[in-house]
């Protein structure tokens, strides 16, 4: 699951049979850009209200909110999953 840019969503572009096939990926390509993108804002947004309330208001490194807003909402297994997705990408 990924986003157009991506190497492995540009190959199956590259990999259609015909013309029809890229109208159709090209939407599903552009639909989900704009759900990944609207989630990352959304993580972002909640963070900040996050930090804000919980956390004093100052983060020193602001690019750590994924992994602060993983361990504030799941279960610490779950957690561990998502985190180690962090390592894996």
């Amino acid at each position: 699951l990924g986003y157009f840019g991506q190497p492995h969503i540009l190959a199956r572009f590259k990999a259609s049979l015909s013309n029809k096939d890229i109208k159709t990926a090209r939407r599903i390509a552009v639909i989900w850009t704009v759900l990944c993108m609207a989630g990352a804002l959304a993580i972002g947004l909640s963070g900040i209200v996050y930090v804000d309330n919980h956390m004093g208001g100052t983060l020193a490194d602001p690019e750590k909110i994924f992994m602060i807003m993983v361990n504030a909402v799941f279960h610490p297994g779950v957690a561990g999953i998502l985190l180690a997705a962090i390592l894996a990408a």
